[in-house]
């Protein structure tokens, strides 16, 4: 159940991070469904609900470092560490390895690293941000600034 409560949680501080970016928010869900059923096959899981709540965990918590947490009442730490502390718990609970929170970190992993680390040390190349065609299909329905970005990609200063 508290996986329902890290997917609601973090999928709407993740979208309201992302600047209300509906294109960028539903372009990183995308990617993270898209590895998480190609991976599936090869960890025999058929239900991914729970690697996809530890993705968005993990890319929440390394994008806020400052953020301190509590785990029931007991432990203090830092946000990063989030993932690793559900993933013992979770160890401690059922006495294996979490095959679904390790593909959700890692799954996190890459996308955090291609969207936070590589643009700064690469010239601003952002190789993960949604294409043009995907953001002019949320730009149809979401424009900014209340513009109305018409299916042509024109931009109209009123409403469509």
């Amino acid at each position: 159940m508290y996986h329902v409560y890290f997917l609601h949680r973090y999928s709407r501080l993740l979208e309201e991070s992302a600047g209300r970016s509906s294109a960028k928010y539903s372009w990183m869900l995308m990617y993270a469904m898209t590895c998480l059923i190609l991976m599936s096959p090869l960890v025999s899981m058929p239900f991914l609900g729970h690697p996809l709540s530890c993705t968005l965990v993990y890319i929440w918590s390394r994008r806020n470092p400052d953020t301190r947490l509590s785990f029931l009442g007991l432990v203090l730490f830092a946000a990063p560490y989030l993932p690793w502390v559900l993933m013992g718990f979770s160890l401690v609970l059922h006495g294996t390895v979490p095959k679904d929170e390790i593909m959700g970190i890692l799954v996190g992993h890459v996308w955090y690293y291609f969207n936070d680390i590589y643009p700064p040390l690469h010239g601003g190349s952002r190789p993960f941000d949604p294409p043009m065609w995907w953001r002019r299909i949320f730009g149809m329905f979401f424009g900014a600034f209340g513009d109305c970005i018409c299916g042509c990609g024109l931009v109209m200063r009123h409403e469509c």
